[in-house]
């Protein structure tokens, strides 16, 4: 994807995290890195992140990381989880029922400044007509963006 941005016309380049759970954080570390090096998406209004209620864990990880390594703009909804939390997850089957079950092992305190949800630049919440219309106005608002 880094390869493609370099070489086509990117006027926008929208990260859309608003169904991001957790997972992995490493992953978006690696690709923020390699975001940074993509010299045409430095400026501010070239980047967009898009956040919600149901963006945790690693998703509000990539958030801190998008915002703390580039110029991106936020839209959407604050974050379901704390910027500061716990993660690394290590996973353990219980003996006689053999669920499996899962613990947090670190904590990570990114930002101090913040005590509850990363809270996006412009938020927007979307309505349940446009909804049922198949029209998404977050990213509505991120393709106006700019425009007025």
């Amino acid at each position: 994807m880094i390869k493609e941005l370099n070489e086509k016309e990117v006027d926008k380049f929208v990260i859309d995290l608003r169904y991001n759970t957790g997972g992995s954080s490493t992953l978006m570390d690696d690709f923020v890195t390699q975001l940074y090096d993509v010299k045409k998406l430095r400026d501010k209004g070239k980047i967009f992140v898009i956040t919600g209620r149901q963006t945790f864990s690693a998703g509000v990880m990539a958030c801190n990381s998008l915002n703390k390594s580039t110029n991106a703009i936020f839209f959407g909804e604050p974050t379901g989880g704390n910027v500061n939390s716990y993660g690394y997850m290590h996973m353990f089957t219980l003996p006689n029922s053999k669920l499996e079950a899962s613990y947090s092992t670190d904590y990570y305190d990114l930002d101090p400044s913040y005590k509850d949800s990363f809270v996006p630049d412009v938020i927007v919440e979307q309505s349940f007509d446009n909804y049922l219309k198949g029209i998404d106005d977050v990213y509505e608002a991120v393709k106006a963006y700019g425009k007025e």
